[in-house]
């Protein structure tokens, strides 16, 4: 069986972990990617050790079944050995592409790796062309994505702006951006946070405005409490109204009893992708347009070490509030905004705007050349919500017939629509492990 997996970052390597341990003498598993080093992916490309991971080490093993395993590397490369450590990312990498030698040296199949981008797949054939002209047929292709590149939000000023950096540019950011230059960062999420720890780490002193919508920063972390979750299945077809109101009350009950909050919302957690797999699309856009942007800050938090630099920050000013003009001069940006609540309007000058308003995740505008393609052929569809790319419950791609194509999957950030939250670690390897079984389900 000859399984072809696309994209190389951290979910393909996770992927790839799950095929490898399952690859008989017969199955040949094949990565196939451009970028360089490998497992490293958006997430985890920086070199900077300032950078960690936004989850405690013990969270972050490759393999679901073996949940010391990223921390017992961590102990043998003599780097921690506390599982609650938030550590760097950089390490994630190292760790993700020793997993995949390991992986590699203990399985049955064969492997390889073609240093080279997906351009196209011939569906009829199921060939997989490649940038460097290469063509490979497969009987399983499984789109290992990723995240989107981030979308452009001054598009209606500036097509193509010469002064905006892409927050997930590390290199730029820290080369381009000077200590004394002021910069506007669009967007107040984790990307945001990336940013200014990587501008401080690189002795930044200028102003840094950070704009969002609402002006929300992500929480932080504080050490781990277990509690009992409120919710049962029974509460999966409630309305997004409903379980508010059930999650708020649960919060003043624990706080009551002198429990954090945080505890409440992690005791969600195994119920959150059945919540919304169970919500109807307009619950699903309720959420999304009322809800979102508090349930991310509170959902997706931060680690202390970093969340003390963003507190040290004395030029870091959060704005809450839209872009209504953007001029972009030869050494400077003039941004004028509009705060929330209010009819006032401000205009920022910088050196630069800083893009960390997060990936595009419609993908009928994706305009990544392979998705373009597949999207040409009709073997590719967004989804009903604009999150991903619409797939059935195991992840297999539904056309835009509405029709199953049983070889072709993809799992992580493009399920997002179907399953909301499958964009971290422990629900990647968690989909891969399944879509391994299913794949060799097939023979």
């Amino acid at each position: 069986m000859r399984i072809i997996i696309v994209g190389a970052g951290a979910t393909g390597i996770l992927t790839a972990l799950c095929i490898l341990r399952q690859a008989d003498a017969t199955t040949q598993v094949t990565l196939m990617d451009g970028i360089s080093p490998i497992g490293a992916g958006v997430a985890y490309s920086t070199t900077n050790e300032a950078l960690l991971l936004n989850v405690r080490a013990i969270q972050m093993s490759a393999y679901a079944d073996q949940p010391n395993h990223f921390v017992e590397w961590l102990t043998k490369n003599n780097h921690i050995s506390n599982g609650e450590a938030f550590v760097p990312r950089t390490w994630y990498a190292r760790y993700l592409q020793d997993s995949l030698t390991e992986a590699i040296r203990q399985s049955n199949g064969q492997y390889a790796f073609i240093p080279s981008s997906v351009t196209d797949i011939d569906p009829k054939h199921r060939i997989v062309v490649c940038e460097n002209g290469q063509q490979y047929r497969a009987d399983h292709v499984i789109l290992a994505l990723g995240h989107a590149p981030i979308a452009n939000p001054l598009a209606r000023w500036a097509s193509n702006p010469n002064r905006m950096l892409s927050g997930y540019d590390w290199h730029a950011i820290t080369s381009k951006v000077t200590p004394e230059d002021d910069v506007i960062i669009i967007g107040s999420g984790l990307t945001m946070v990336d940013t200014v720890v990587a501008l401080q780490h690189h002795g930044h002193c200028g102003n840094i405005f950070a704009l969002s919508r609402h002006g929300l920063v992500p929480q932080t972390h504080i050490p781990r409490q277990s509690y009992p979750s409120v919710i049962t299945s029974a509460h999966y077809g409630w309305s997004v109204a409903a379980l508010m109101r059930l999650v708020r009350a649960e919060v003043a009950k624990a706080l009551a009893a002198g429990i954090p909050w945080h505890a409440v919302i992690d005791s969600l957690r195994p119920h959150n992708q059945h919540i919304w797999t169970h919500w109807s699309l307009i619950e699903k856009r309720r959420f999304l347009r009322h809800v979102r942007a508090h349930w991310d800050i509170y959902r997706h938090r931060i680690a202390p070490e970093i969340a003390g630099i963003i507190n040290a920050t004395p030029h870091l000013h959060v704005i809450a509030g839209r872009v209504t003009d953007y001029q972009e001069q030869v050494s400077a940006v003039d941004l004028s905004v509009l705060h929330r609540h209010t009819n006032t309007t401000r205009t920022l000058t910088a050196a630069y705007v800083i893009n960390c308003t997060g990936p595009l995740s419609d993908y009928a505008l994706i305009d990544n050349s392979l998705v373009a393609r597949l999207r040409q052929k009709g073997i590719l569809a967004a989804d009903d919500i604009q999150l991903g790319i619409a797939v059935d419950a195991h992840g297999h791609l539904i056309d835009q017939q509405q029709q199953v194509i049983p070889w072709l999957w993809t799992l992580g950030p493009p399920r997002k629509g179907y399953a909301w939250e499958c964009i971290a670690i422990p629900d990647i390897r968690t989909q891969a492990v399944t879509l391994a079984n299913d794949v060799f389900a097939t023979t």
